[in-house]
């Protein structure tokens, strides 16, 4: 299975965990390489947000803000798939722009469910990687100049997630 490590410096990549085999845990989010929804609610929630396009990060989008519904994912340790990582993405775009792209979902996912403390911690990190990105990471700014384009839009569909039920996940989930 897999879950965000969440902490102070922001929502990172995901993290491996081994789960008892026989039952089903809660979990942050699920790949929508391998994953079945709940059509109604998918539905409900708007599906995947079109701010994440073409790829990455969109899946944990949708799980957060069922979990800001009240609503829970779980992992069912019974399930598999097989989903070689990246394959078609690696086709149509190259790995700069991945990286790019990447990096801005990131900054989106952080930006929309980090609160608090947490998100001016997260916000002071970044001023720090865009002083240095001219040091090699050219990449890193063009990531920030695309999320920051979209920036009027994506705060607007903010106002309609209440994130205080993310927290009240992520000490749940904790806690398994």
């Amino acid at each position: 299975g897999k879950w965000s490590d969440y902490h102070f410096f922001g929502i990172k990549s995901t993290r491996d965990f081994i789960p008892n085999p026989e039952i089903p845990v809660e979990t942050w989010f699920s790949s929508a390489a391998c994953c079945i929804y709940d059509a109604l609610k998918f539905r409900e929630l708007d599906g995947f947000d079109e701010l994440f396009n073409p790829f990455y990060y969109e899946d944990a989008d949708l799980c957060f803000r069922a979990i800001c519904k009240g609503w829970k994912c779980i992992y069912e340790p019974q399930s598999w798939a097989f989903h070689p990582n990246s394959v078609t993405i690696r086709k149509h775009s190259t790995s700069k722009q991945i990286k790019i792209i990447a990096n801005r979902n990131k900054l989106y996912i952080n930006y929309r469910y980090l609160f608090g403390l947490n998100k001016w911690l997260f916000s002071l990190l970044l001023l720090l990687k865009l002083m240095t990105a001219w040091m090699g990471k050219s990449w890193f700014y063009k990531s920030y100049r695309l999320f920051n384009a979209e920036r009027k839009k994506f705060n607007e569909k903010n106002e309609s997630i209440q994130t205080d039920k993310l927290a009240e996940a992520a000490q749940r989930i904790l806690e398994q």
